[in-house]
């Protein structure tokens, strides 16, 4: 349980959420509201979902894929997993033209899915593979929340990699240490 702290945190403000009875005209994502500087509603729109099998089914997903991308990440790169790419799936929502209000987490859990599956692509070869046919099910469900979120998810991916290769790459240079054991700065 101490390794999904954010995954449950998330789960049970999403539930709270959904007992408040004017939540989407609260809190869901509408063009004309954010027109007029409501802009924390591209992210609070996640919080919120239509009814309570869109609320079942989303929380069932999440609990089970973020908790096991939140063990592989860690917390602070997982909450900034969520963050980005609640924001980015409805940026990408609002700039398709598509009606709203927009709202719910499935953006965040394709892209919760898309990272979890390039993780284990990269490090644990052979779990990936029953992940790849979740990755075909974005494929043939082509809302814009959806594709988004693989997008975010890969865009998310990438940049971890990158500051983690030149972390390693950095602090490999900073510690070289002569044949006589004396350190040198690169």
């Amino acid at each position: 349980m101490k390794d999904m702290k954010i995954t449950i945190l998330v789960s049970v403000l999403i539930s709270l959420v959904f007992l408040v009875p004017d939540r989407i005209q609260l809190w869901a994502y509408q063009t004309v509201l954010v027109q007029q500087d409501e802009w924390w509603r591209f992210f609070t729109a996640v919080f919120v979902h239509l009814d309570l099998l869109h609320l079942v089914r989303n929380l069932g997903i999440f609990l089970i894929v973020g908790s096991s991308l939140e063990r592989k990440l860690g917390s602070l790169q997982y909450i900034m997993l969520i963050l980005v790419s609640g924001i980015m799936n409805n940026v990408f929502a609002w700039l398709s033209g598509i009606p709203d209000p927009f709202i719910g987490l499935s953006g965040v859990i394709f892209a919760i899915i898309i990272v979890l599956f390039l993780e284990l692509l990269v490090k644990e070869r052979s779990e990936a593979s029953m992940l790849g046919i979740l990755m075909v099910l974005i494929f043939i469900d082509q809302r814009i929340y959806h594709v988004s979120g693989v997008i975010s998810g890969i865009g998310f991916f990438y940049i971890k990699q990158t500051f983690n290769f030149l972390k390693i790459h950095i602090k490999g240079m900073i510690h070289v240490r002569t044949k006589k054991g004396r350190s040198i700065s690169a």
